[in-house]
């Protein structure tokens, strides 16, 4: 049995943008409207694309960073602030694509990783991919009760009940979150 939860979550981390800044500063001239000014040649960097989303502009970020990665598509800050810009805008089939194309980049990218296992929840057809990701990134990092908890409920939308099962045995002692707790309650219904 398949499921596939409506609910949508949205970035606002403040830790990831501050690691998204702190990871370059490649500037680009561009011309024409940036977050609403009129056309005129300026430089945009990859510093002012994570202003631009955490003042809320997510089209303008958009813009900044698909021009910093069309100049150069292997500015991995500017592709994960891509990813990040089209997930805030709600273009989440650009977000996926563009988190897969992080991790061509950088295997181990665990905000590429962990946003791909939470699309898993968004389409059915992701939730394979969703579950590959969460796997890497539970190789990275063992202990990370969240991720472990979402590949646990991507297994179970996939009918894979015996690997949710064991998933949730390993995150259950550990929480008491009613969501996690109440979406491993259906798998073991099941």
């Amino acid at each position: 049995m398949t499921q596939r939860n409506p609910r949508r979550r949205r970035s606002g981390s403040s830790l990831v943008l501050a690691l998204a800044l702190s990871l370059g500063s490649f500037a680009l001239p561009i011309s024409g409207p940036l977050g609403g000014h009129p056309a005129q040649s300026q430089v945009v960097t990859v510093g002012q694309g994570y202003d631009l989303l955490h003042q809320g502009q997510g089209d303008a970020a958009v813009t900044v960073f698909e021009q910093l990665v069309q100049a150069d598509p292997q500015n991995l800050p500017a592709l994960v602030g891509l990813g990040i810009a089209y997930r805030r805008v709600g273009r989440n089939a650009d977000a996926l694509a563009t988190y897969q194309r992080v991790l061509e980049r950088d295997p181990d990218n665990r905000l590429a990783l962990s946003t791909i296992g939470l699309f898993g929840e968004y389409e059915t057809p992701w939730q394979p991919l969703g579950i590959e990701a969460l796997t890497r990134l539970l190789q990275l990092e063992p202990d990370n009760l969240e991720a472990r908890a979402q590949r646990a409920k991507l297994y179970y939308y996939q009918g894979l009940f015996s690997q949710s099962l064991a998933d949730y045995a390993l995150v259950l002692p550990r929480t008491s979150d009613p969501a996690i707790v109440g979406t491993a309650a259906a798998a073991y219904t099941f």
